[in-house]
């Protein structure tokens, strides 16, 4: 057990039924990277940030183009807090979100925070995960049970708050 949680998850929709059908609902999760200071604080700014954009959005915003923008948003959050609050010490979360809208559901994600959809007796994973092994296992060139023991496991290709941009 970890002495601080560095996870964060919310979600939102609107009070009011009219607003919910056009806008949807969204649910986000967040993980602070190990390795950096403050992961618990990046966490939940992420998560605190990406809502809002969420809640400011008009309602006929394409689910994908809101991802985009409430990823972009979180992390320039999160850096631009980690420059000015924190002398400059890198702060970096993993996050995943999912807007759902018009009986759809819409997934993105950065890191190596997953989303599934669970249905009856099947689970199936939505996103891929931003790690060393993930290409070379998408290519055919590794099994995941040797992605599950690489050295790299627990590295990250990408990750929010950490640049000042969301790749």
């Amino acid at each position: 057990v970890r002495p601080i949680n560095e996870d964060w998850l919310d979600f939102w929709e609107s009070p009011d039924p009219l607003t919910r059908e056009k806008q949807g609902s969204v649910a986000v999760l967040a993980d602070g990277v190990g390795g950096y200071e403050r992961g618990e604080v990046a966490s939940h700014l992420a998560v605190e940030a990406a809502i809002r954009e969420f809640q400011a959005a008009p309602g006929d915003t394409k689910p994908y183009t809101l991802l985009r923008r409430m990823f972009t948003n979180a992390c320039s959050e999160v850096h631009d807090k980690s420059m000015s609050e924190h002398g400059g010490q890198k702060m970096a979360t993993t996050l995943v979100a999912a807007v759902f809208r018009d009986g759809a559901v819409c997934v993105a994600n950065v890191g190596d925070t997953r989303a599934y959809f669970i249905r009856q007796k099947t689970i199936r994973r939505l996103s891929i995960d931003h790690v060393p092994t993930s290409v070379p296992v998408k290519l055919g060139l590794m099994l995941e049970r040797q992605a599950m023991a690489s050295p790299t496991r627990g590295s990250i290709t990408r990750s929010l708050g950490s640049e000042p941009f969301c790749r």
